[in-house]
């Protein structure tokens, strides 16, 4: 039993040193593979930590630090790869401290020291620091990195990358054509202004902004005197738009100048984009006027007339989707219809518009075609010589009963009521010093009145009377005439009051007047030609 015990603690013993002994020989191969795969440390030489350079520079020196932590071998060939958007300037830009000599190659993109025999950067340098420097240009600012591989005799590599930023040097980009309004424009009311800051189109945007982000975007509106009427901050509604409102109406009408300062948090300012001598103008144009030029059975011409003091008239348009206005951009137009009935009453509005986009229409105006048996234009009245109706008023948009029209009227001009319901014109034919005549439609009637006289008419035939005309007076060869709704029964002995005052007023005028009765004269002829023909009748009967 002893013997088998110290037996056990030999083979024990034996088995411990040959443990040991394995892991010895193990150590001894695998130990320097981890050292050696440990690699190398790449640093910026100059401040240790990132680099930084400016955008669009062409001396811009990057100088790489590699500290080799290679046991047995040396660093033999270190390469650089350059981001999207550097260039390497010159071969002859660039250069290392390593005490062999460095064989240089380049592409666009990667830079490559070598020398395969001696190596570049010995093993185990420690704190050596040998260093590789180049000299590139970036055009765009952002941060970016450079990728560093370096490779030892046994073709282990290590891969390292370094920040680089490159600064953003250029003022925030905002041009004229950046605005939504044009300088020389003409605006009303409450606008928009809008402006892009930066190029939206181009991929590479807002790299810009990412570095140098815009701080504040201004509208600084002024007179023409370069006197600040408003400051307005801009709000970033998205990444590149900035707007405000202008409300225009807090500006007198005339030409102001607007322009954009932009500041990005650089303080880098850009006032380049303007406009100038843009047109504010919240006035309508002054009133619109039609009237007659020329008239025939299946056409009128008519000119239209406003003024517009700011922006000036940009075009006129009618309500009637036949008629054309010519003359764009004139204070005078001509409105044109054709293939019209003949002896037909036509009625126009008319806009007139401003470059502002403010407009002004017409009172609603009728003009008639000349009458169908030729000759002049046919007001339509049952009596009396045809008429040209030179203007028509409307006072149609509501009942006569609702308040009375008072006019003061030339001959030929006319106005257009609502009686009833429906629609009748009132003109006149004639003036003179003391008396009027009138010419009362769509029922016609004549009637002649004298100053402060007043008529009553039934326009519809249903035997009440609807209408009263009274002539308050006549001035400068005009009738001023009241026009106000009655309703009274139409009796025989209104009728004859009518026929009176109708009598007395022609009279008054000068006119022939019936007045019903026959001359003295007449009658004693009469008597003779009666007597005569009952002689002869005794006559013929005595011979029978």
């Amino acid at each position: 039993m002893v013997e088998k015990k110290m037996s056990d603690k030999i083979n024990k013993s034996i088995f411990s040193e040959a443990s040991i002994f394995l892991l010895a020989i193990v150590l001894a191969f695998v130990l320097p593979v981890f050292v050696m795969a440990t690699g190398a440390i790449v640093k910026n030489y100059t401040f240790g930590g990132t680099f930084e350079i400016d955008e669009d520079t062409q001396q811009n020196v990057i100088n790489i630090s590699v500290n080799n932590t290679y046991i047995y071998n040396n660093i033999t060939q270190v390469n650089i790869t350059l981001p999207s958007g550097f260039t390497f300037i010159d071969a002859a830009t660039n250069g290392t401290s390593s005490i062999n000599t460095a064989q240089f190659q380049n592409t666009t993109t990667v830079l490559s020291w070598e020398n395969l025999t001696e190596g570049l950067v010995a093993n185990g340098s420690g704190i050596n620091w040998t260093f590789f420097y180049f000299n590139v240009s970036a055009v765009n600012p952002g941060i970016y990195n450079l990728n560093i591989t370096t490779l030892n005799g046994s073709a282990i590599s290590n891969s390292t990358n370094l920040s680089i930023i490159v600064n953003d040097t250029t003022a925030p980009e905002v041009l004229d054509s950046n605005f939504t309004l044009v300088s020389g424009g003409n605006y009303s009311g409450t606008i928009t202004l809008n402006v892009t800051i930066g190029n939206p189109g181009a991929t590479t945007d807002p790299g810009r902004v990412a570095v140098s982000p815009i701080e504040v975007v201004t509208f600084n509106v002024t007179n023409l005197t370069r006197d600040t009427m408003f400051n307005m901050t801009a709000t970033n509604d998205t990444l590149l738009y900035w707007n405000a409102s202008l409300d225009t109406t807090a500006l007198a009408d005339g030409n102001y100048n607007i322009s954009v300062v932009v500041n990005d948090s650089a303080m880098r300012s850009n006032t380049t984009a303007y406009l100038g001598n843009i047109t504010i103008d919240n006035t309508a144009p002054s009133a619109v006027t039609v009237t007659s030029s020329s008239t025939t059975k299946t056409s009128l011409t008519l000119s239209v007339a406003t003024t517009e003091a700011t922006s000036g008239v940009n075009d006129c348009r009618t309500d009637r989707s036949g008629a054309t206005i010519t003359g764009t951009g004139a204070a005078s137009q001509t409105l044109t219809e054709t293939g019209l009935s003949c002896g037909t009453t036509y009625t126009y509005l008319v806009t007139c518009y401003d470059f502002a986009g403010n407009s002004k229409t017409s009172s609603e105006t009728s003009f008639t075609t000349t009458t169908c048996g030729g000759g002049a234009d046919y007001s339509g009245s049952g009596g009396g010589s045809p008429t040209t109706w030179t203007n028509t008023y409307a006072y149609d948009d509501k009942e006569l009963s609702q308040g009375s029209v008072e006019k003061e009227l030339g001959v030929k001009q006319r106005v257009k009521l609502k009686v009833s319901g429906s629609k009748h014109y009132v003109g006149v034919k004639e003036v003179k010093e003391t008396t009027v005549k009138v010419e009362v439609t769509s029922t016609p009637q004549e009637a002649t009145l004298s100053v402060g006289d007043s008529r009553k008419f039934d326009v519809d035939t249903d035997g009440t009377y609807d209408l009263l005309i009274t002539l308050k007076g006549i001035a400068n060869g005009k009738a001023d005439l009241t026009m106000e709704s009655i309703s009274e029964a139409v009796t025989e002995d209104a009728q004859q009051t009518e026929q009176e005052k109708e009598a007395a007023a022609k009279k008054e005028a000068g006119e022939d007047v019936d007045e019903g009765g026959m001359p003295t004269v007449g009658i004693v002829i009469l008597i003779i030609l009666i007597l005569a023909a009952i002689g002869g009748g005794i006559a013929v009967k005595s011979r029978k």
